[in-house]
């Protein structure tokens, strides 16, 4: 599970975005092709979805960086989670959204943008409900 920023208590604290982005570039150098996130994994409510943007800049980077490489064609599937939600600013002070279908489509096309860009067309591998209560 990619966290980058979710345990840090100060957003100051985590890695930078560039060396975030080096260390996926590291793994998928090293041939990782699964990566695990959620859109919850930030230091506070306000940047919401910023392990999943930097996740697609590297992406988006490391394809640039390889483009005539074999590399560049191997399939990486990323798996998200959605669905808790910060109260406040506070790391640990998590709610469950609610489970209506309206918003957990939202939660799920949010993502989806955040990791493959608006503009793609390609499927989200996975995305997984987090903790709702049902």
């Amino acid at each position: 599970t990619m966290s980058l920023g979710v345990t840090y208590p100060e957003p100051s604290a985590r890695p930078s975005r560039e060396a975030s982005i080096a260390m996926i570039h590291i793994a998928l150098e090293l041939g990782c092709q699964f990566f695990d996130t959620a859109d919850s994994y930030s230091a506070h409510g306000k940047d919401f979805g910023y392990v999943e943007s930097i996740l697609h800049d590297a992406l988006k980077s490391f394809a640039v960086k390889h483009k005539d490489s074999a590399r560049r064609t191997c399939a990486v599937h990323v798996a998200t989670k959605g669905g808790m939600l910060r109260r406040g600013g506070e790391s640990r002070d998590w709610h469950m959204s609610a489970c209506a279908p309206d918003i957990l489509y939202a939660c799920i096309q949010q993502s989806r943008d955040r990791i493959l860009g608006k503009d793609s067309t390609d499927p989200l591998f996975l995305w997984q409900g987090d903790h709702f209560n049902t």
